[in-house]
Formats: structure tokens, C-alpha cells, sequence
């Protein structure tokens, strides 16, 4: 039996999994499908029906796993056993699980608050570390003391820490994004006067657009938190600083970030570029997209407004007969699910200017 590897996913509370195993061996002859708790690691074997969490689960000991209505409960890793009389292999992937509600439906990060406690597989599917970056929750201390950490919102933060002088330490993940996009972002950092930033360590957030085979094309950054920074206190980073592709020369500022030309994802990345020592720690991250790309044309006796969506926030299509009216009318009104919206417009006699808004 030999497996190809699964792909991690990250849904909506509510939404439905699908993970399917493909075998590219020999002839399999059993499937079984398990979940581990992130937390204690605890492998339990799957079976159909209602679970604890309250999904429902459809096709454990198949090659195709389908947990509906999926819930916080079911974030961990799922693995697939596939044998036959030769033996067996084992594949396995996570599921991330963001709660639907007013403050997250509409961030674009998965796990904004760091609360998972697990980096994912991917970094399209979650958060990923390198170097120095570690986890803390409420019940973990600060470096060598019996302070406990502080965190800002619910029970988890990141802590981002020195491996070294001139090391690059950190977090970061990838969403897809479209070209025209307008977005805004930030992060809150905290540096303890018990482990402060050292020397010239700078840490900053970073947001790249990036083209289909990754390579950067436009980045965000915010002003560096450095060993000047207020100490214990949380403090909002906003990625205000624009770079050109080669993430050197400086273009400006600006309140918004655009998605220029070419884009196909969006990397959200928080950076401790260290030097003698300390930790930042980061908490409440925030991706959201402001202001949708729409498109219009004409379709027969219809003008047609096409734009993007993501999944949760609501979409207000408006429109004025002369620019210079006080307010906008509603058109209508969808709720976004991850696909593109289509509306249409019968052409009538006077001109008619529309917008697509989000908030």
C-alpha cells in the first residue's frame, strides 16, 4: 500500500469536511479512519454517526471521510490506515475550525487568537513557526520566573523568541487573495519587562502578495517594536510601510493594502529579527478584506456586478443616480460564501453608478 499525501483543511463552524485517502500501491482492502485530540495526542479510531462535538460523521472506514456541520471539537488531526495483505500505511492532516461569529467570520486568518495550540501541516492551512516560536496559554510562565504569561484575548497567545543573534524567528500564513483586493491588518505585540527584546532586535508584522508560484510581489510592513517599545503593555502593529517585490525599496505608506496585479495569495507574517535575546508575543491577529474587486458589464437588457466573496460577511450592493447624492441605495444584499456573486440590473433610462461594500 503506498498513500498519497492528504491536504489539511480550515472551515467554518457549521461547513463540511471532506478528506479522502488515494491509494497508489496495491489493491487496498481496509480503511479506517482516526482523530487525535491536539492537546493529548490521544488517538481514538472513528465510526459513523452523531459525535460529541455534535458533527456528524459519514465514511470511517472508507477512503472518503465527510465530518458535516463541523465544530471546535473536531479541530485536530484525522488519519487514514489503508491495508491489504501486504501490510499497511498511514497518512494523516488536520482540520482547523474557526467559531461563526460577528468578530471572526470576516478575518481571513485561520485561528486569529492562536487558541488551536498546534501549528498546522501547511501554511495554507494554519499557522506555521520557524525558528523560535512557541505557543503559551494562561498557564505557562514567563522565561525562568513563576509569572504567568499575559495574554490579551482567550487563553492562548504566540510567543516569538531569540534563537541566536541575526536569527529570523516567527509565524506566518498563507490565504488566498485576487488581484484589486483592498484589505487592512494588524497585530498586537507584548514584550515583558521579565524577558524585553535585546539589543537592536526589531519585530515587525509583515503582509506579502504573492503571484501563483509564490514569489513576492508587493509587501506591507508595520514600524519595528523594538527594545524601546513600551514593556508590558500590548501594543496594535499596523502594516502602514509599502515595499516594492524585493521586500527592500521603500514606496511610501499608505492606510490600506492593495493586492496589485498578478496576486494569487496573501502571506500575514509576524518577524523577530533578534539580536542579544527576548521575546515578543503576539496575539488578536486581524486579515480582512474591506472593499471587494467588482467587475460590471452588460448582459442584454442587464448591467451585471460580479465580485468575489469570502464565507460569513454580508455584501451590500449599492447604487446612486449621480455621484453627488448624500447616500448610497441598496440594491441588495448576499451573504458571502467563498464564491463569485453575480447581480443583475435591468438598464433603464438613467445612469446608475454601484459599489459593493462589505462593512
Amino acid at each position: 500500500v503506498s498513500l498519497l499525501p492528504l491536504a489539511s483543511l480550515s472551515l467554518i463552524q457549521g461547513q463540511k469536511a471532506t478528506f479522502a485517502v488515494t491509494n497508489v500501491g496495491s489493491a487496498a482492502t481496509s480503511y479506517q479512519w482516526a482523530y487525535s485530540d491536539p492537546s493529548t495526542l490521544t488517538q481514538n479510531t472513528l465510526s459513523d454517526g452523531l459525535q460529541a462535538s455534535g458533527s456528524t460523521i459519514f465514511g470511517s472506514a472508507t477512503s472518503t471521510l465527510i465530518i458535516s456541520n463541523v465544530n471546535l471539537g473536531d479541530i485536530g488531526y484525522y488519519i487514514a490506515t489503508v491495508g491489504n495483505s501486504y501490510g499497511s500505511a498511514q497518512e494523516s492532516t488536520t482540520l482547523g475550525v474557526q467559531p461563526l461569529s460577528a468578530q471572526i467570520k470576516t478575518n481571513m486568518l485561520i485561528d486569529p487568537g492562536f487558541e488551536s495550540g498546534v501549528f498546522a501541516l501547511s501554511s495554507s492551512a494554519g499557522w506555521s513557526g520557524f525558528n523560535g516560536a512557541v505557543f503559551q496559554s494562561t498557564n505557562d510562565y514567563y522565561y525562568l520566573t513563576a509569572i504567568p504569561v499575559v495574554v490579551l484575548n482567550g487563553s492562548n497567545c504566540m510567543q516569538i523568541f531569540s534563537t541566536g543573534a541575526g536569527t529570523y524567528n516567527g509565524v506566518f500564513q498563507d490565504r488566498p487573495a485576487q488581484p484589486g483586493n483592498i484589505y487592512t491588518g494588524n497585530a498586537w505585540f507584548y514584550t515583558p519587562s521579565l524577558d524585553q527584546i535585546g539589543g537592536n532586535g526589531q519585530c515587525f508584522l509583515e503582509v506579502q502578495f504573492r503571484d501563483a508560484g509564490n514569489g513576492p510581489l508587493k509587501q506591507y510592513k508595520s514600524a519595528n517594536f523594538t527594545a524601546s517599545s513600551p514593556v508590558d503593555t500590548w501594543v496594535n502593529m499596523q502594516p502602514t510601510n509599502v515595499y516594492a517585490s524585493d521586500l527592500v525599496t521603500f514606496l511610501g505608506t499608505a492606510p490600506y493594502m492593495v493586492a496589485p496585479p498578478g496576486t494569487a495569495s496573501v502571506r500575514f507574517q509576524i518577524t523577530y529579527l533578534a539580536d542579544t535575546g527576548g521575546s515578543v508575543y503576539a496575539d488578536v491577529t486581524n486579515l480582512r478584506l474591506r472593499s471587494p474587486s467588482a467587475t460590471a458589464s452588460v448582459s442584454g437588457n442587464n448591467s451585471v456586478i460580479t465580485f468575489p466573496t469570502l464565507y460569513g460577511p454580508i455584501y451590500d450592493v449599492l447604487y446612486k443616480t449621480n455621484l453627488t447624492d448624500a447616500t448610497w441605495k441598496v440594491l441588495t444584499s448576499v451573504t458571502g460564501d467563498g464564491t463569485v456573486k453575480s447581480i443583475s440590473n435591468p438598464i433603464g433610462a438613467k445612469t446608475r453608478f454601484h459599489t459593493v461594500n462589505t462593512e
